[in-house]
């Protein structure tokens, strides 16, 4: 090696400096692996602390430029979890903004979920409908850190599902899937549209945290 010139800097200090001036998000190594994967999806999000239509819009995004439901949302989460941790340890958020934000990640999701998951059941077996023939609603509904909304990043959710009433769908419309319409699924019950639907629901937002669950109730 060359000799150092007098009060010149010992090859060193630069690396020394710049690891000291690194921002406190970036000793995270769950930051670091988001940045390195989802360096050009970070963008999506706005500045700030996430909320339910910020998290809807991200998913929205990814959906229409070609991402899988269950991407979507796992990626939404990412992002959603990238930012508060840099909320956190560098801006001293309150904790009251990174409960509410994961609440709003929770809660966004599990609607993207069931609406898409109701939509692909109509098209399989038609609308669950009521005696008067009006249609039967869906819902789910989150029970204790969630209903409270006081979810941390590390928080399971506990949900249970309900249904409006009883009844039965319309069955399959002719040509609708992929099955012909000789194979097409009769109608079935709302407690079995129930069972199928809301699990489904869940599947698709295992990506975006860990989820327990109940049994439908009616």
């Amino acid at each position: 090696m060359g000799s150092q010139t007098a009060g010149s800097p010992l090859v060193t200090a630069a690396p020394a400096a710049t690891i000291r001036d690194m921002p406190l998000a970036m000793y995270s190594r769950f930051v670091q692996r988001v940045r390195r994967r989802y360096g050009h999806e970070l963008a999506l999000l706005p500045a700030g602390v996430p909320d339910r239509a910020t998290i809807i819009a991200v998913v929205e995004r990814l959906l229409g430029e070609g991402a899988s439901l269950v991407a979507a949302l796992r990626i939404a989460r990412q992002l959603t979890l990238e930012r508060l941790c840099v909320l956190d340890v560098e801006d001293s958020a309150p904790l009251a903004d990174i409960t509410q934000a994961m609440t709003d990640l929770a809660e966004a999701t599990l609607e993207i979920a069931l609406e898409r998951t109701l939509a692909d059941q109509d098209e399989r077996f038609g609308v669950p409908r009521d005696g008067n023939g009006e249609r039967i609603d869906f819902w789910i509904v989150g029970m204790g850190k969630l209903g409270a909304h006081e979810l941390n990043v590390s928080s399971d959710i506990d949900l249970v599902y309900v249904y409006e009433g009883d009844g039965q769908t319309e069955g399959a419309r002719p040509g609708a899937g992929p099955l012909p319409s000789s194979a097409a699924p009769a109608p079935i019950r709302t407690h079995a549209t129930a069972c199928r639907a809301m699990p489904r629901a869940l599947r698709s937002t295992s990506g975006s945290s860990a989820w327990a669950s109940s049994a439908p109730a009616s």
